[in-house]
C-alpha cells in the first residue's frame, strides 16, 4: 500500500493508524524492542530541505527493528545529469520502503508505474503531507475528543496557500469530521479553493472560540519573487496576550519549523503542542510502516 493522497486513505485505515499509533507512544516508556521491520530497509529520499520528518521516518524505522538508508541529492548522480525516475528506480533495489519529498507536485503520481515497492509522500511541493495530516489528527485526538464532540472549530494561521500541511489536515477535517474551519491568511498567501467570505477572520479576536489553532509559516521557497515583506507580519504573530485568550482546553499547534508565527515566550504554555507533534510523529510514522510491511508480508514478500 502507498501513502500518496490523503484522499486515498479511507477511515477504517486511519482510525488503525490512530489506534496502532496510541498503543506505540503507550508502550514507549518501556522501552520495548519491536522486531517488526527486521531485515527490512526504508529508503530517506528528500530533495528539499528536511527535519521533523527525514528523522522521524528513520528513528520509526529502528524502533521497529529496521534499517534505514539516506539519499543525498548533492552528492548523487543527478549532478551527472541522471534523471530521477533512474535514481529512484536505482534506490528501489537497495530498499523496501521509500519515503519521498520533491517540490514537482505531480512526479509522485508517476513512481507507482516504475518501483514496485511501497511508497510514502514526505511533500509533494505545496500540494500535500499525509502522514504530517495524520500525525496532527493523532495530536488533537489526544487533546480533545474529536470523536464524540458535537464540532470541532479550528482556525488556520499563515500561508494557507502554500503549506502542504494544511491542504492535507483541511481534508481529513472535512472528510471525516463535523468541522467548522476557519483561516485568517498572510497577504498573498490566501488559497480560494479554501476560503471565502464566510470562513475567514482578519484578526485574533474571536480565538476564544476555537478548539484549536493551527499556525503555519510562510513558505519563502514557494515564491519566485517575495517583493512584499509579509514575513513579520505583527498582526498574526501569536504571543502571550493571543494565547491568554484562547479557550479553555484549546490547542496551539504548529507543524514546523517556525520563524516569526509564534513567540517562543508561549512555548512551556500547556496550550501548545507544537512539540508534542514532533513526538507523535514518530508513533504514527511507526504505525504506517507497521502497516506496510504486514500487508506486504501478507500479500508479496519483499
Amino acid at each position: 500500500m502507498n501513502i500518496i493522497h490523503i484522499q486515498e486513505l479511507d477511515f477504517e485505515y486511519i482510525a488503525s493508524i490512530m489506534n496502532k499509533a496510541c498503543e506505540f507512544k503507550n508502550n514507549s516508556t518501556k522501552k520495548q524492542p519491536y522486531n517488526i521491520a527486521n531485515g527490512y530497509t526504508l529508503a530517506n529520499v528528500f530533495f528539499e530541505p528536511s527535519t521533523r520528518t527525514s528523522l522521524s521516518f528513520e528513528v520509526a524505522m529502528k524502533n521497529l527493528g529496521g534499517h534505514v538508508i539516506t539519499f543525498h541529492n548533492d552528492a548523487s548522480s543527478t549532478k551527472k545529469g541522471e534523471s530521477i525516475l533512474d535514481t529512484l528506480k536505482t534506490i528501489s533495489v537497495y530498499s523496501d520502503i521509500i519515503v519521498l519529498r520533491h517540490h514537482d507536485c505531480d512526479l509522485i503520481d508517476q513512481i507507482p508505474d516504475i518501483i514496485n515497492k511501497p511508497i510514502i509522500n514526505a511533500g509533494n511541493g505545496s500540494s500535500e503531507h499525509p502522514t504530517q495530516a495524520l500525525l496532527d489528527l493523532f495530536t488533537i485526538s489526544q487533546h480533545i475528543d474529536i470523536y464524540s464532540m458535537r464540532q470541532l472549530s479550528i482556525l488556520f494561521v499563515g500561508d494557507i496557500k502554500h503549506s502542504r500541511t494544511i491542504h492535507s489536515l483541511v481534508y481529513l477535517l472535512n472528510s471525516f469530521f463535523n468541522s467548522d474551519i476557519q483561516y485568517y491568511c498572510y497577504p498573498f498567501c490566501c488559497d480560494d479553493n479554501l476560503m471565502n467570505n464566510n470562513n475567514t477572520v482578519s484578526s485574533f479576536d474571536n480565538i476564544h472560540n476555537f478548539d484549536v489553532v493551527y499556525s503555519t509559516r510562510l513558505q519563502n521557497e514557494r515564491f519566485d519573487n517575495l517583493s512584499h515583506d509579509i514575513k513579520t507580519q505583527s498582526n498574526l504573530l501569536i504571543n502571550q496576550s493571543v494565547v491568554d485568550k484562547m479557550k479553555p482546553g484549546s490547542i496551539l499547534m504548529h507543524p514546523l519549523p517556525r520563524n516569526h508565527e509564534i513567540d517562543p515566550e508561549v512555548d512551556n504554555d500547556p496550550k501548545c503542542v507544537y512539540f508534542s507533534q514532533i513526538e507523535n510523529g514518530i508513533y504514527v510514522r511507526m504505525a504506517i510502516i507497521h502497516s506496510m510491511i504486514e500487508q506486504c508480508s501478507a500479500k508479496c514478500p519483499f
